[in-house]
């Protein structure tokens, strides 16, 4: 069984000062997919790069042993792995519709996205659907997953 307590630390490692100084995993991501492409020579995709990622992890493996700090570190990135594949899966399943104003094109709960990029959720009812040309404007929209 697994320590506890690894477990919270890599809670903390993954939200904290690690993310502001490293940036959003998402983002790294991306950037890994690029810089591979132009190294390589071939586009790899996110699913490429976060495998990397764990198997960088487990490279630093000393003789096939795990120290707290590798295994930490393993368990945090497992989890940055997780959520940015469940992103992009809900991304797939669910993309967004452009929207060029008009009325309300369904009757139940959306995420909206405005022409400022700010969002928001809730039901379609209460949501102004016309455009008046500016950043209060619904441009996207998708079904509300959650």
């Amino acid at each position: 069984m697994v320590n506890t307590n690894i477990i919270d630390k890599a809670k903390e490692l993954i939200t904290g000062e690690r993310q502001d100084s490293y940036g959003s995993f998402a983002d790294n991501i991306t950037k890994l997919c690029l810089l591979m492409e132009g190294m390589m020579g071939r586009k790899y995709s996110r699913e490429e790069a976060r495998c990397f990622f764990l198997a960088l992890k487990f490279c630093r493996c000393n003789k096939g042993k795990f120290t707290d700090d590798s295994l930490t570190d393993l368990i945090g990135y497992a989890q940055l792995v997780h959520n940015d594949a469940d992103t992009e899966h809900k991304k797939y399943i669910n993309p967004w519709r452009v929207w060029g104003g008009g009325e309300q094109p369904v009757d139940y709960d959306v995420e909206v996205m405005f022409r400022d990029g700010s969002t928001d959720v809730g039901p379609a009812r209460h949501l102004y659907w016309r455009h008046d040309d500016d950043n209060a404007d619904i441009v996207n929209w998708r079904k509300h997953v959650g």
